[in-house]
C-alpha cells in the first residue's frame, strides 16, 4: 500500500452495509422524487452537463448531506482542482467541508490525470475494505483530454466501474456535456453507456431571458425514474430541484 492509500485508509470511518432494497437517499431537495426513492446501492452514476450546471455542487451536496444525515463516510476525488480549492468552494454554497474531514466523515483527494490508473490502485482496497459508502470523481473528462486514445478511456473506466459496483453506496461520475449542449454528447469518449444511471443537468437562456436550468434522468438501471426533465435552481444553500414541475 502506498502513502496516498495509507492516508485515505486511516481518514475515512467505515460505513454501514446496505441491502439492494434500500435506496441510497442523495440528499439533493427534489432529487430522491425523480429517482423514485434515491439511487441503486451499488450503482455508478454519470453526472454529465455544460458548464455552469452544478455539477460540482450536486456532487458535493452528494457528500455533505451523505455525511450529515445518514452518517456515511465520503471519498471526493478531483482531477482538476486541489483539495484547498474544493474546500474554498463548498463553503460558497454553505458546506462545512473541513468539519466532516475532521470527523472522518469526509477526504478531498486530488490526483494527477496523466495517470488514471492510480484510481483503481486507491479505489480498489478501500471499497473491498469498506472505509467508505459515497465516492464521487470530478471529473472523467479531464482524464479523457489526457488519454486521447479512446480504446485506453473505455478500458479504464470499463474497470472502474466494475470495482466500484461492489460499493456499498452509490458512486458518482462527473463529465462535461459536449458543447451542443444535448444527451447526444454527454462525455468526451462515449462512457456513459459503461454507467448504471445516467443523469443530465441542462443550463439554457429564453431569447430575452435569464438562463434556466434543468434535470434529465437519460437511463436508470434497475428502477423506474421520472420521464420529465424538471426544473432546477442553485441557491447559497446548494441545488433545489422542483420534481412537480416540467422545464421548458
Amino acid at each position: 500500500m502506498n502513502s496516498v492509500e495509507e492516508k485515505i485508509e486511516n481518514k475515512i470511518a467505515k460505513p454501514e452495509k446496505k441491502t439492494n432494497s434500500e435506496r441510497i437517499k442523495t440528499g439533493v431537495p427534489g432529487m430522491d422524487e425523480v429517482t423514485h426513492g434515491g439511487f441503486v446501492p451499488g450503482s455508478v452514476v454519470m453526472l454529465s452537463g455544460n458548464t455552469g450546471a452544478g455539477k460540482t455542487i450536486f456532487a458535493l451536496q452528494f457528500l455533505y448531506e451523505g455525511a450529515i444525515k445518514y452518517g456515511e463516510p465520503g471519498l471526493y476525488i478531483t482531477t482538476q482542482n486541489n483539495a484547498e480549492d474544493i474546500r474554498k468552494y463548498a463553503k460558497t454554497i454553505g458546506l462545512d467541508i473541513e468539519s466532516l474531514e475532521k470527523k472522518n466523515l469526509l477526504i478531498i483527494e486530488s490526483i494527477n490525470p496523466n495517470y488514471p490508473q492510480i484510481l483503481l490502485k486507491i479505489v480498489e482496497p478501500l471499497l473491498r475494505k469498506k472505509r467508505f459508502s459515497r465516492l464521487v470523481i470530478d471529473s472523467a473528462t479531464i482524464i479523457e483530454y489526457y488519454i486521447k486514445d479512446i480504446f485506453k478511456v473505455k478500458n479504464v473506466f470499463y474497470k472502474l466501474f466494475s470495482v466500484l459496483r461492489n460499493s456499498p453506496g452509490s458512486s458518482i461520475i462527473v463529465s462535461e456535456m459536449g458543447l451542443h449542449g444535448d444527451t447526444s454528447t454527454l462525455s468526451v469518449a462515449g462512457i456513459e453507456f459503461l454507467a448504471d444511471t445516467v443523469i443530465a443537468l441542462h443550463r439554457k437562456q429564453k431569447k430575452g431571458a435569464e438562463f434556466t436550468r434543468g434535470i434529465e434522468i437519460v437511463k436508470m438501471r434497475q428502477s423506474d425514474h421520472t420521464k420529465m426533465i424538471h426544473p432546477y435552481t442553485i441557491t447559497k444553500k446548494g441545488i433545489k430541484i422542483f420534481p412537480d414541475e416540467k422545464w421548458f
